[in-house]
């Protein structure tokens, strides 16, 4: 057992030193250097990257972890020490890998790193942290990573076992959005281990009615980046508010091809800090810069790094070890034919090259985004996905929304849509949908009353859901046309003919036919 009972740690010591480089600390061994990062969350400054040093020359790095010093917005560390005291200090990992890799030294030395960092999952104080430390909840509890971490920990340290099998998902997110008059709220629920599994939920709505401003606030209260608003940076608290809490996921990936979205994209000024923050942005506009889209140079740069780190990494979902290549080559495979990804994949910066400069707009924003999320989901991810439709045809549509199904399925990930279009109402039961609809500045949230699974895309738009009901459309083509050339004259105007809905409306407009 990682942690038996009772568990008397004190024969299996380790050394910590802190320094601000990730050099060797020297002897004695086993040493785990604690590495400072001056990374700040709205004041408080706790992260520490980790790294394990068995030996000279032998080391590996554990993961990313928050230490709170009571009453201090930044945690100084003696340099050398053996334990910190639970009274003036606590930590918290950053996600569950850092754990699992802590399991996975010899000796139990992972548990004996935990107890002298005083780490919260494995100590009796973490409630009280949580609930009366501001530090805990600005910093350690911030990213989304964290809060899953925090939640299920103890299950990867074999302190607890999960009430299901698999991991469901129930709360409501409510946000005040510019101009509304009520606040925006909006239950979820994801439970992948139901008849027919619940990974995705779909936003629907008219243009105006708040879907993809929803979708940015619940981006940054849920990934922990905040928001910035007129100039001022708001907290993810400040955004909006979870019911009952914040739920358990892993990292929040917001993705949107539309020029118009305001997700905040995050700028990482160092490839260790991009590990520790669990939130990330797929999509055609750089970090730096509200003003432009990205270059296509700039874009196949950004896809040939999603590229590099897919094929090169594995992901730990669950007990399972997954390679990101295999179900980034069979995604691409199903999007693009079987050539196209063998080129992609094949570290040939030509052949990338030229197999890029062959693929349409629409395929290029497919294959970058699937890229994307083949390099970044991790166990419990949560995708926020603006428009998916932006860009694609529907044949394309459909198969990039398969794919995405089956990247959610690999890595126990669930997604949230939000859209125009009526073909992903057809791939969820109703229960997973939302309809958003606008009287003035109130907007209102309900589910369909009718079985969405399946159904006819014509009643989807307009029927049921009302969505297609414009002020002008073809209808009143086609009455001007009647008014104008009779019944037989509008039948005749049409080679080939008409399809029966239009025939059906025309033949209405007929005298005989409103008696």
């Amino acid at each position: 057992m990682f942690f038996p009972r009772p568990h008397p740690l004190e024969s299996t010591a380790v050394r910590f030193a802190v320094h601000r480089w990730p050099d060797d600390p020297g002897r004695p061994y086993p040493c785990v250097l604690l590495q400072e990062d001056n990374w700040n969350d709205f004041s408080y400054e706790t992260l520490f990257h980790v790294h394990f040093w068995k030996d000279s020359g032998d080391s590996i790095s554990l993961g990313d972890v928050k230490i709170l010093t009571r009453g201090k917005l930044r945690t100084r560390l003696p340099r050398r020490f053996e334990r910190l005291q639970p009274d003036t200090h606590c930590s918290l990992g950053q996600d569950l890998d850092y754990y699992r890799n802590l399991v996975a030294l010899p000796e139990r030395q992972g548990a004996v790193i935990l107890e002298a960092l005083c780490d919260v999952v494995v100590t009796a104080e973490a409630t009280r942290w949580r609930d009366d430390d501001e530090g805990f909840r600005s910093s350690l509890l911030r990213f989304s990573g964290a809060v899953q971490a925090f939640d299920e920990a103890k299950l990867v340290l074999g302190l607890a076992t999960r009430p299901t099998v698999h991991r469901v998902l129930d709360f409501e997110y409510s946000t005040q959005l510019d101009g509304a008059d009520n606040p925006h709220a909006i239950a979820f629920r994801f439970d992948p281990g139901a008849p027919l599994p619940r990974r995705t939920a779909v936003l629907i709505g008219r243009n105006g009615c708040g879907k993809t401003s929803y979708l940015r606030n619940l981006a940054a209260s849920l990934g922990g980046w905040g928001l910035t608003i007129r100039g001022r940076n708001l907290p993810e608290h400040a955004v909006g508010e979870f019911r009952p809490k914040r739920p358990p996921v892993g990292t929040v990936l917001a993705v949107s091809f539309s020029p118009f979205d305001d997700f905040q994209r995050p700028a990482y000024p160092s490839p260790t800090l991009a590990k520790a923050v669990t939130y990330k942005y797929i999509g055609n506009r750089p970090a730096d810069d509200d003003t432009r889209i990205l270059a296509p140079a700039e874009l196949l740069a950004s896809f040939n790094s999603f590229i590099t780190s897919a094929t090169a990494s594995t992901a730990r979902i669950g007990d399972r070890a997954v390679q990101r290549r295999v179900p980034l080559a069979r995604a691409l495979e199903v999007l693009l034919g079987n050539d196209a990804a063998k080129r992609f994949l094949s570290a040939d910066s030509a052949a990338i090259r030229s197999a890029w400069a062959r693929l349409s707009s629409g395929q290029r924003v497919a294959a970058y985004t699937i890229a994307g999320l083949a390099s970044m989901l991790d166990d419990g991810a949560m995708v926020l996905y603006d428009e998916p439709e932006t860009h694609l045809q529907p044949g394309l549509l459909c198969e990039l929304l398969a794919v995405v199904h089956d990247l959610l399925r690999e890595f126990a990930s669930n997604a949230i849509f939000a859209t125009h279009h009526p073909y992903l109402l057809q791939q969820v039961p109703s229960d997973s949908v939302r309809v958003l609809v606008r009287h003035g500045n109130m907007t209102r949230v309900a589910t369909p009353r009718f079985q969405t699974m399946g159904a006819d895309l014509g009643d989807l738009l307009q029927s049921a859901l009302g969505l297609a009901a414009p002020r002008r459309d073809w209808h009143d083509d086609l009455e001007a046309l009647v008014k104008r050339e009779g019944v037989d004259g509008a039948e005749k105007a049409f080679e080939p003919p008409l399809g029966l809905a239009a025939l059906t409306f025309v033949r209405s407009l007929a005298p005989e036919a409103k008696r």
